[in-house]
Formats: C-alpha cells, structure tokens, sequence
C-alpha cells in the first residue's frame, strides 16, 4: 500500500518533516496560511487554487473577509477562498517568500485540518506550497502557530491534499 498523490488519496498526518503544534485552537476568527517555500521556478512564488478549514469530517465555513501579504492584481486571496479550484492567489511577481494569505471568518471557528488544492497547470501548480504554517487568532495581529508543515513533494496539477493538525 503506498500514497498515491494523483487520486487525492493521501492525507498528511502525524508527524512530517519540520511539522510542530504550539497551540491547541478552541476555536479562531482569523486563520492564515503562511507560505515559506514553493517549487517556483519563475518570478511568482505562491499560487494557491483553494483552501478550505475541516473540524474533523465537517467543513468549516469560510464566509468572511480575505487580505493577503502580496497579491497579483486580480489574483487577490478571495480567490483561495471561493470555492472553485478554477481561480486562485498569487503573490506579485518578484516578491519572495515567506507571503500569506488570511481569512477573517465571520464566524469564529475550530479546526483540525485544511485541504489545499494546486493550480490549475504544471507552471502553476509548482507554485503550491512545499512549505507552510497555519496560524490562528482572535484579534488578527497575535497569532498562534497551530502546525507547521515541509518536505511536501511536487503538486500535481488541480491536486488536493490535506493536512492535519
């Protein structure tokens, strides 16, 4: 029995390479994405298509508000947010990493995982993250470093991977 990345079979859990938890979220208004590598091999550094929080098998509901650390115009991160892997966020061209992407939940909520889908083709999905934090707060400046996760292979195009806290 192996991992096969290209079904959406796999689910990342347990320890992964660099992986670690500081804080036990009760439950988070604003939760962000933190990415700290990419196979990028151009100027733009991070794409992600879609993200989406689960409390167990149920999905969180991500209605709110979205700001990002860069974005390319029209790319903005209400794109990760919205439900369709047909759009996505990128950082501006040049910008380097460590960049993120936030959702300010109108309702509070808890999580222990997030599923996150690559790009929508081979140049872009190189952009989905090798490396990333996910991070939670009350008041959108404190935040608690919920995981972190590297060492994560290639992404296929249009994948979806989950990772577990």
């Amino acid at each position: 029995m192996g991992c096969n990345w290209s079904d959406g079979g796999c689910m990342i859990t347990g320890i992964v390479a660099g992986q670690y938890r500081t804080a036990v979220a009760s439950v988070y208004k604003y939760w962000r994405i933190t990415v700290t590598a990419s196979g990028s091999i151009d100027t733009y550094k991070a794409h992600i298509a879609e993200a989406e929080l689960f409390n167990g098998t149920s999905s969180v509901s991500m209605v709110g508000t979205y700001t990002a650390s860069s974005s390319f115009s029209g790319l903005g991160p209400d794109k990760a947010f919205d439900g369709s892997a047909a759009t996505f966020w990128s950082t501006n061209s040049s910008t380097l990493l460590p960049q993120w992407i936030m959702a300010n939940l109108t309702t509070a909520a808890s999580a222990t995982s997030i599923k996150i889908t690559s790009a929508d083709n081979t140049e872009r999905a190189l952009r989905s993250p090798l490396a990333f934090t996910v991070e939670a707060s009350n008041n959108g400046s404190m935040f608690d470093t919920i995981a972190s996760f590297s060492g994560i292979p290639a992404w296929g195009v249009s994948e979806t991977r989950e990772f577990t806290f």
